[in-house]
């Protein structure tokens, strides 16, 4: 057993681009939402469409917090297409080399190369749908590049905040143990013992805010397939020894 975990930074705008896409679920629709959002901020919306508004948004936000409190999202609710907002360039779709990006609502979504690895994994109650890029107003599908948007659903909690560095706490509720990645190295970060009990390879920490942990085997497979450390956005964790 490795003496060894890695943390995935998505967060990073070093490690991941943003782009400004929505996601329609069978649930609710992020098309919809766009464009009736645009008509309140121009104050045509009509009291019908309000209304409307106010369904999906809360069906939208029901959504966007269960993916990021890493709850399990059954799978006929997961996203089905993504839609590029007209406000960015077309052009400035997601490479077919970005191994993961963000997009709109901060959700994850990776490509098919990493994802072939990972979905081998013991991944527990995490799984992905996937999803391909359409135009938000002329609903043409932009690339035939498959994305896998992934929704995180395993938490434990093996932080050990006290031995760790390169990390913060909230300078406005600091008796609170949740953490904040703030320039984190190779082997700053200290997991608990416990760690080795589990037969996850992909889990986030309850007590480091937006952390993605992958296990040693996991990331073994991945360097194996040609992708380096710092295209994942790796840092190294070293587990505690009894």
């Amino acid at each position: 057993m490795s003496n060894y975990a890695w943390l995935c930074d998505y967060g990073s705008h070093a490690v991941a681009n943003t782009y400004g896409i929505v996601v329609q679920t069978p649930e609710f629709d992020g098309v919809e939402l766009f464009f009736i959002k645009q008509k309140k901020e121009c104050h045509t919306i009509t009291d019908d469409e309000m209304k409307i508004l106010e369904t999906i948004e809360e069906t939208d936000t029901k959504f966007w917090r269960a993916w990021k409190n890493y709850e399990l999202i059954p799978q006929p609710e997961m996203p089905i297409k993504l839609f590029k907002k007209p406000d960015i360039n077309y052009s400035n779709l997601p490479q077919k080399d970005e191994i993961f990006f963000s997009i709109t609502g901060g959700y994850l979504v990776m490509n098919e190369k990493p994802y072939n690895i990972i979905s081998q994994f013991n991944l527990g109650k995490t799984h992905f749908s996937q999803v391909f890029i359409y135009d938000i107003e002329t609903k043409k599908q932009l690339s035939d590049v498959p994305y896998y948007f992934i929704n995180i659903a395993e938490t434990f909690e093996f932080l050990n905040s006290n031995h760790s560095k390169g990390i913060k706490a909230s300078r406005y509720t600091p008796e609170e143990p949740l953490r904040y990645i703030w320039g984190v190295e190779d082997d700053n970060i200290v997991l608990l013992e416990q760690v080795k009990n589990i037969k996850i390879d992909l889990w986030h920490d309850k007590n480091l805010h937006d952390s993605l942990f992958f296990s040693d085997r996991l990331v073994q497979a991945l360097f194996d397939a040609g992708f380096n450390q710092k295209q994942l956005g790796l840092s190294r964790c070293v587990i505690q020894q009894a």
